[in-house]
């Protein structure tokens, strides 16, 4: 859609962040996209922007997420991924989901960009429940604390240690799993292409991270922004130089290995 001219008319990039679980650990399965109001024209050279307050008709997104979704229950059920699922059952269950609208939520980020990647920032390293969350446990119990949205305070909420457990590892990803997805700009195969492509458009600073190739040495050379960076080479050895990526904290004491106290 973004790539129709009668919408926006422009590659768009975005990344998806998977948010499993509720604040009392039931299994509700969703994707938080993080999408910038935006994307390269055509030529590749131009950053076309959305309108004011509008990126693209959400209705048009429902039907055809709701399509997609459809199309991809019913490649399922031909694979033989549903089980007994009867093809029946199945006929009578999409012509029910089509019969129902279904809801594709935009918004702008209420506090800005930042805000928004900071509150992601919980999901996409830590577990379903956080330590502080806990209040008491014995061996037959486990208690701990919860925020009710509809209600707006906190509660507290108690539960069998089979069941605490059965929720806990509903959250557990199957391995390789892959809990944070990027597309389109942002996909690992071209990001470190188009990501330098999306600034000079957007006439913004060049991130460290993304280095533009040096400028030409005359007017009359030309150098392509897509064009792989050449690594940086000790002048004795000739050789490729590390570079200093990031500075690691000292882990607090109970993070570390057991011989590191010795």
């Amino acid at each position: 859609m973004a790539a129709n001219p009668r919408f926006l008319g422009a590659r768009i990039g975005f990344f998806a962040v998977l948010h499993t679980w509720g604040q009392t650990l039931v299994h509700h399965p969703h994707l938080h996209c993080v999408v910038p109001a935006g994307g390269l024209a055509p030529d590749r050279r131009t950053w076309v922007a959305c309108k004011r307050g509008f990126f693209l008709p959400v209705r048009v997104l429902s039907r055809i997420f709701r399509a997609r979704d459809l199309d991809g229950l019913r490649d399922a059920h031909r694979r033989g991924l549903l089980g007994e699922f009867a093809a029946v059952e199945l006929d009578d269950l999409v012509t029910r989901c089509l019969q129902k609208p279904w809801v594709v939520f935009a918004k702008p980020p209420f506090h800005g960009a930042d805000a928004v990647l900071t509150y992601l920032a919980r999901y996409t390293h830590r577990v379903a429940i956080s330590n502080h969350r806990l209040v008491s446990l014995d061996d037959q119990r486990v208690r701990f604390r919860f925020k009710d949205y509809r209600g707006r305070r906190v509660r507290h909420q108690q539960l069998p240690l089979a069941e605490f457990a059965r929720r806990f590892l509903l959250h557990v990803l199957p391995r390789g799993f892959v809990r944070i997805r990027y597309y389109g700009l942002l996909a690992h195969g071209c990001r470190r292409r188009m990501l330098p492509r999306c600034r000079l458009a957007l006439e913004t600073p060049v991130d460290h991270a993304d280095p533009l190739p040096a400028p030409p040495a005359s007017p009359d050379q030309f150098v392509d922004p897509l064009l792989p960076v050449p690594p940086r080479l000790c002048p004795a050895c000739k050789k490729t130089m590390l570079a200093c990526v990031q500075i690691l904290e000292r882990p607090p004491p109970f993070l570390r290995a057991p011989h590191a106290h010795r």
